[in-house]
């Protein structure tokens, strides 16, 4: 280096590390006992080494994985893999590319990788994903990075080779096939699990819980990822200590997902969906704004048809080439090539910005009113043939055609602005009202849902007291219910805040336990302890509900303030 480099810095301390890594340790530093004992060592570590690669010669999970994915092949033609980790693909690709061969390929986080016979080659993500739709490829290996942005409807497999600790990876992972536009009625999902391990231990345990994957997403999510904590805590401790330590845990996730199932009732249920009417149809399609950019004098020349993909363009944009799309298949067949122009793009929006508004003229037959108020509201009106000063032009077809082919009102013109005017007042106020409209619905539906909840955690707070009260302790001074009746969940309100206020708010006659309930069933033979405890979980819940309640009651009797616009027109032609 020309002595140019100061000897201190010659030597990083991965530099010194590795050195004394390769001293001699028997020669340099241990004594003859300290060798015989190391070498021991080594002779149990490579004795171990051994037994791992016998098992890897007949691992039971990939042999039930090739017995599985034959007997798929029998009714479906497709199946989709996935794996935590690139190392577990890699080895799930060399033992099924033995039978499969270029059948099977990968999708991770370095891209996408395909079998060419000889070696495995690097391709696109776009590359691999409709070779499977298309059917040339059988098996997709994927990992965690497959479980986003991937959509496969034309797949109704799914195998989970290995289970993520937080389970809302798992409901990533099925999104992936079950979604909008499935093939099939029913796709078929397998999980894996080693038998007797803490994650089976636990998922065994929470299953008549979660009524497994059918609920995994939504509101149970936040819960479920703590089996992944739980998991973790238990995987760290001595086999002495995990199994009593298991059994707090799993006793701890039940009591959640308990009041978990209190608080997920569905609103949609109480919608009236018979008092619901949909808005007007769209006055204007993605079809409609491909065809004005692509062919208007204003933005046409910036468009040019994709060399390579049918229905794409190349778009000229403030100095830059983007191939842009207008179709939801284009741009689902390859998200990372192509820029979509829809709705609440922002691309989209600079694009119609950029559009230069037409001279304005004192008068026409074209008029465009616009309504400014809660909504931004616009029309355009021509001439009316049946006396009426003009009519509302509702679509945009509808008006490209009246400018490319007039009709009769050619040479008319538009006199009297106001009946345009009053027309867009009308259709604003009805707009609002709509609105309005469906807000009181919604509201509704919020109030009779969480009075649902109420009254559903009153009946298990008065099953849990009578359970109490049938197995009585000899100094107990409170005093339990012991029958089905509309008094046990009367009885709530002596315990005060928060069950006073919720049989205020909830209360119904009719309202009583039945000893068939389930719920019942299950706490029955429960210990007072773990009794008494569900009590104060539900309290709390409660305590909740009480105050969005009280919020959703106060909610639905307030009203909208009446809304009005101020309306401008303008004439164009």
């Amino acid at each position: 280096m020309k002595g140019q480099l100061d000897p201190e810095k010659q030597f990083t301390d991965d530099d010194i590390e590795q050195e004394e890594l390769d001293l001699d340790i028997g020669e340099e530093i241990l004594d003859p006992a300290q060798r015989d004992f190391f070498q021991a060592e080594l002779e149990y570590v490579r004795d171990f080494i051994q037994q791992l690669k016998l098992l890897s010669v007949n691992d039971s999970k990939m042999e039930v994985l090739k017995e599985e994915i034959n007997q798929v092949f029998k009714k479906r033609p497709k199946v989709l893999i996935f794996t935590q980790y690139t190392d577990t693909m890699d080895y799930l690709r060399q033992q099924l590319c033995e039978v499969y061969g270029s059948q099977v390929a990968c999708y991770s986080g370095r891209g996408g990788e395909v079998w060419n016979g000889i070696a495995w080659v690097q391709t696109t993500k776009e590359d691999v994903k409709n070779q499977f739709r298309q059917g040339n490829i059988c098996i997709l290996l994927g990992t965690e990075s497959a479980s986003e942005g991937l959509n496969l409807q034309t797949c109704g497999v799914l195998i989970n080779y290995d289970m993520p600790w937080n389970p809302m990876r798992v409901e990533q992972r099925i999104g992936r096939i079950d979604r909008i536009g499935q093939e099939y009625k029913e796709v078929w999902i397998a999980n894996y699990f080693y038998k007797d391990t803490i994650e089976d231990q636990i998922y065994q345990r929470l299953k008549d819980r979660i009524n497994w994957f059918e609920v995994v997403v939504g509101d149970l999510q936040p819960i479920l990822a703590e089996v992944g904590e739980a998991t973790r805590r238990l995987a760290m401790l001595p086999p002495t200590e995990r199994e009593a330590k298991l059994e707090i845990e799993i006793a701890a996730l039940k009591q959640r997902l308990d009041q978990r199932a209190v608080e997920s009732l569905n609103l949609d249920e109480y919608l009236e969906v018979d008092s619901y009417q949909a808005g007007p149809a769209s006055p204007v399609t993605l079809e409609h704004i491909q065809h004005l950019l692509t062919q208007s004098q204003a933005t046409g020349h910036s468009f040019q048809p994709h060399p390579e993909m049918p229905g794409a363009y190349m778009l000229s944009w403030r100095g830059e080439s983007l191939p842009v799309t207008f179709s939801p298949k284009v741009f689902d067949d390859h998200p990372d090539t192509v820029r979509f122009l829809s709705y609440g793009s922002p691309l989209l929006a600079d694009l119609l910005v950029s559009v230069p508004e037409p001279d304005e003229k004192e008068q026409g037959a074209l008029v465009r009113c616009r309504a400014d108020g809660e909504v931004d509201l616009r029309a355009w009106y021509v001439p009316d043939l049946s006396g009426k000063p003009a009519r509302s032009v509702h679509s945009f077809m509808a008006l490209k055609d009246w400018l490319e082919k007039p009709d009769e009102t050619a040479g008319k013109t538009i006199g009297d602005l106001d009946q345009a005017k009053a027309s867009l007042q009308a259709d604003y106020s009805s707009l609002i009202k709509r609105q309005a409209e469906i807000i009181r619905l919604r509201r509704k539906a919020e109030y009779l849902t969480l009075r649902v909840k109420a009254q559903y955690l009153l009946l298990r707070a008065a099953m849990v007291e009578i359970a109490l009260g049938r197995s009585p302790e000899m100094f107990e001074t409170e005093i339990y219910p012991s029958t089905f009746t509309e008094t046990a969940v009367l009885g709530l309100q002596r315990h005060g805040f928060p069950w006073k206020p919720l049989l205020a708010l909830a209360w119904e006659p009719g309202l009583k336990p039945e000893e068939s309930d389930p719920y019942f069933q299950k706490i029955a033979s429960d210990k007072r302890e773990s009794l008494k405890g569900r009590f104060n979980q539900l309290t709390q819940g409660a305590r909740r509900i009480v105050q969005l309640l009280s919020a959703a009651q106060k909610a639905q009797g307030e009203a909208g303030a009446e809304q009005v616009a101020e309306v401008s027109a303008q004439f164009y032609c």
